[in-house]
């Protein structure tokens, strides 16, 4: 058990985990600007901010943001073995800031995919009378060896995997299922 910053306690994985990490799933703040997030990173700005919540009006809350992450990033990408993968949820406010952010930490070619999963049945107006009612889980691996497999399944797991498309030969079948926050995947 490790307690502490994020930050410190990446660095300590590093000393003893590097390389050994088949899977990594994140869940950052998502810096909507009140979602508590403080940036008192001193590590690369030291002028900027003093410890104080980033609200969603300061004008570099994004800059903020991404310096944040991409440290931390920069670190997970080192515990993962050749074969990791990284999950990251995100919403809509840094969803295309964390994209590029990967693209340049991981490398484009290693991008997987992204899920959208269904956070909610009931979404609350934006205030643009819009309801959001989905989050984002992005994917990137390491390198192109990454495997989404490794799974203990059973004879009678196998048999629910039926669907084939054009990769059949080379991935083998799959199952669609729901990704409802409310819902159970089986």
């Amino acid at each position: 058990l490790i307690e502490g910053d994020n930050y410190h306690a990446l660095q300590c994985l590093n000393y003893t985990h590097k390389g050994k990490v088949d899977v990594i799933y994140i869940d950052p703040p998502y810096n909507t600007g009140s979602d508590g997030f403080v940036y008192k990173d001193d590590r690369i700005l030291d002028k900027y901010p003093n410890g104080s919540v980033v609200d969603a009006n300061h004008p570099l809350r994004h800059s903020y943001w991404l310096s944040f992450m991409s440290k931390r990033l920069k670190l997970a990408k080192n515990l993962l073995s050749e074969k990791g993968v990284i999950f990251i949820s995100i919403d809509d406010n840094e969803q295309a800031n964390l994209k590029l952010l990967c693209d340049s930490i991981f490398g484009e070619k290693n991008f997987v995919a992204q899920f959208i999963w269904k956070k909610t049945s009931n979404p609350n107006s934006t205030g643009n009378n819009i309801g959001i009612e989905h989050e984002y889980v992005v994917v990137y691996a390491k390198s192109n060896n990454y495997e989404l497999q490794g799974l203990s399944l059973t004879e009678e797991d196998f048999e629910k995997y039926t669907g084939r498309d054009e990769y059949f030969e080379s991935r083998g079948p799959f199952k669609l299922v729901g990704l409802n926050k409310t819902g159970t995947i089986t």
